[in-house]
């Protein structure tokens, strides 16, 4: 990820992802991708991220961030000749990392509000939608409308089931708890389905196979949180 700005921040008590991208106006996905290294979820006092402050932000000095130069902008361009295909494979595969890892951050953030019972469970809720529109948007570089709308509706139903299981482990209603599992996978084997129709590399076994270990370790963070 190029940044002709980055800077190091050490992190003070009380600091999380989320007052952080609102503070350098970037993103709690960006702050992610550009700290593999680091627990999103465990922000220790003292240590150090790299960010990348976006359109806007003004230092501490006054001065305003530096923007691209138009011969920095000319040799980045031609340093990426590519053909139009695979401009569109590398960007699906950039945007729709982004998107994913956006959507894995709220559906915790989502398990969290619900586990504390606080007031905000339906607007993180929503924001969690807007992941699963910012996937959509990615898909829709890749496929038909159709198919796109397809993807949108499986997310969300996954999205909703994602939060019937959160709360059924969190009152300790646990009659139906299987059958409820069972169409959580049922889903993601109707999302391997689709994305084979549209593409036969991602037809294969390993597609679906992937797509359940998520779910594995979905299921085992959200009974671990609540048991």
């Amino acid at each position: 990820m190029y940044c002709n700005n980055k800077m190091i921040y050490t992190v003070q008590d009380g600091d999380t992802l989320y007052r952080l991208a609102q503070n350098y106006h970037t993103t709690v996905t960006e702050l992610i991708l550009g700290n593999p290294g680091v627990n999103p979820y465990d922000l220790q006092t003292g240590m150090q991220l790299h960010i990348c402050p976006g359109e806007g932000y003004v230092t501490a000095q006054g001065e305003r961030q530096a923007s691209w130069s138009e011969t920095e902008q000319q040799t980045v361009c031609d340093t990426t000749q590519e053909e139009p295909q695979e401009k569109r494979s590398g960007a699906f595969q950039v945007n729709m990392a982004a998107a994913w890892l956006e959507m894995t951050f709220w559906k915790y953030m989502y398990a969290m509000s619900v586990d504390a019972q606080a007031k905000d469970q339906q607007a993180v809720e929503d924001r969690l939608m807007g992941a699963v529109d910012a996937i959509a948007d990615a898909f829709a570089d890749v496929m038909p409308p159709s198919a796109v709308r397809q993807m949108r509706e499986l997310l969300e139903r996954h999205v909703e089931m994602t939060g019937e299981i959160a709360r059924t482990l969190k009152d300790g209603e646990m009659h139906g708890y299987d059958t409820l599992l069972r169409a959580w996978y049922a889903n993601a084997d109707q999302m391997a389905e689709l994305l084979g129709k549209q593409d036969p590399r991602w037809g294969d076994r390993e597609t679906r196979n992937m797509l359940l270990r998520y779910l594995d370790v979905n299921r085992e963070s959200l009974e671990h949180r609540f048991h």
